[in-house]
Formats: C-alpha cells, sequence, structure tokens
C-alpha cells in the first residue's frame, strides 16, 4: 500500500476544476456567431490550456508516485495534452473528436496501469474517448459542426469535473496491490 501526498493529488485536481470552468465559460462564446466574442474565447482558451498542461504533468506526478514501473503510462498523457494543446493553438474549432479522444484514451491507461484513479474513472475516459472519437465524421460532414465540438467538449469536461472533484475530496490516494499491464 502507498500513500500519494496530499498536496499533489489536490492541487492536481484544483487544476481539473479550474480547466472545466474556464471551457464553461467558453461555452457560450462557442455558441455565438464566429466573430462575436472572438478574442474573449482565445484569452479563456490561452488560459485554459495552461490549467490543463499543468493537470497533465500533475497526473504524471500521481502516476510515477504511485506506480514509478508506469512512468510511460503518465508520460502518454502529458504527451497526449501537449497534442491536444497544439492542434488548439492552431485553431479553435480544431481541438474537438481526435485530440479529446487521444486525451481520454491516454488517461484511461494511465489509470488502468498506476490505480492511480478509481477504475470508473477509466472507463468513464474510454466511453468519452469512444463518443469524442464518433464525432469525428460528423465535424467534416457538417457544414455548422459546432454541435459535434460542443458534444466532445462535454464529454471531455464530464471526465474531468468527475476526477477532479474526487481528487480533491479524496486528499489522499491509498495504491493497493499490483496494477495490471
Amino acid at each position: 500500500m502507498m500513500i500519494i501526498e496530499r498536496r499533489a493529488l489536490r492541487r492536481t485536481g484544483a487544476l481539473g476544476l479550474a480547466c472545466v470552468a474556464l471551457w464553461a465559460a467558453e461555452l457560450p462564446l462557442r455558441l455565438a456567431p464566429a466573430k462575436a466574442g472572438a478574442l474573449v474565447r482565445v484569452l479563456i482558451d490561452q488560459t485554459s490550456f495552461v490549467a490543463l498542461l499543468l493537470f497533465a504533468v500533475g497526473l504524471r506526478h500521481l502516476v510515477l508516485q504511485a506506480r514509478p514501473e508506469r512512468e510511460s503510462a503518465g508520460t502518454l498523457v502529458v504527451a497526449a495534452a501537449v497534442a491536444w494543446l497544439s492542434v488548439g493553438l492552431v485553431a479553435d474549432g480544431l481541438d474537438g473528436g481526435a485530440v479529446t479522444a487521444t486525451f481520454l484514451g491516454a488517461a484511461a491507461h494511465a489509470t488502468r496501469v498506476s490505480r492511480v484513479l478509481p477504475r470508473w474513472s477509466a472507463w468513464l475516459a474510454v466511453a468519452g474517448a469512444v463518443l469524442a472519437a464518433a464525432c469525428i465524421p460528423a465535424t467534416y460532414l457538417d457544414a455548422d459542426a459546432r454541435a459535434v465540438t460542443i458534444a466532445a467538449d462535454v464529454v471531455r469536461s464530464a471526465w474531468f469535473l468527475a476526477v477532479s472533484l474526487w481528487m480533491v475530496r479524496r486528499g489522499t490516494l491509498r495504491v493497493v496491490g499490483r496494477a495490471t499491464a
């Protein structure tokens, strides 16, 4: 049994909650006409990118503390977050399905192999990854893909909200038993 440091767990959870709050603040701007509120939306995006990257690094730290031999799983989460941010920096609307699916898939894998988060969070991440991936074709078929992008955003936000609240409320973490390969 291993106890994860409370401060790191809570800080990571707080960063996840900051992401959710920023994405919620951005949602009305995504529904507005393209030019309306574009600058504010970009500024919110930039702030959420920083919070997302710090969350991913925090999750990697937790994985490393819980299962040092699974460092690659935590690193995969950081790499997926960097890919997500890269796409987001190129164009606001492109961060929908594919990158969200990649990040959630990496988070599910890291959770499964390290047991740093509860098992239900891995299943929620897998469900979110599948749903986000299912949104990808609609982005290219629909002239107004805002609904598809919003669907991927809701899935992402649900996972972040659930996991972040769990981290903040938990405070300590006991990792028991061997993780799966």
